[in-house]
């Protein structure tokens, strides 16, 4: 991560350390930073280190289907399913956009040079509790 930063200009505190390594854990909307965070950093302040990061391109902005936003790290290619219940997001390597991509091309023209995805799901952990409260 100093390396990242030192690349990209960014002085390194131990507030954007925090923060990077949130997002990187999990990517996070800005309330779930807050839940999360340990250091004294207040919400504009929080802010202005997003908004540093996406300049920068070590974040992504992204919106899911309900328009909550959310930040990710900017990895090549890399999509997240969604728990509903939890909201906890998890990297998935499945990507039916590539074999899309041809098609667009082919009817349209275009050529797609981006996209995002977020899945939307269950995850076992609350599955399982969903399944005990039922019985």
């Amino acid at each position: 991560m100093n390396e990242l930063f030192k690349e990209k200009g960014i002085k390194v505190t131990r507030q954007r350390k925090e923060i990077y390594n949130i997002v990187k854990a999990n990517p996070s909307t800005i309330k779930e930073i807050l839940k999360r965070k340990t250091n004294d950093v207040d919400v504009s302040t929080l802010y202005r280190i997003i908004d540093l990061f996406i300049k920068k391109g070590i974040f992504i902005k992204n919106v899911d289907a309900k328009g909550d936003v959310y930040y990710t790290l900017n990895e090549e290619h890399v999509h997240y399913i969604n728990c509903i219940k939890c909201h906890k997001k998890e990297k998935i390597d499945l990507c039916p956009i590539d074999d899309m991509a041809k098609s667009i091309k082919k009817e349209t023209g275009y050529t797609l040079v981006s996209h995002n995805m977020m899945l939307d799901g269950i995850c076992e952990k609350c599955a399982e509790k969903q399944k005990k409260k039922e019985k």
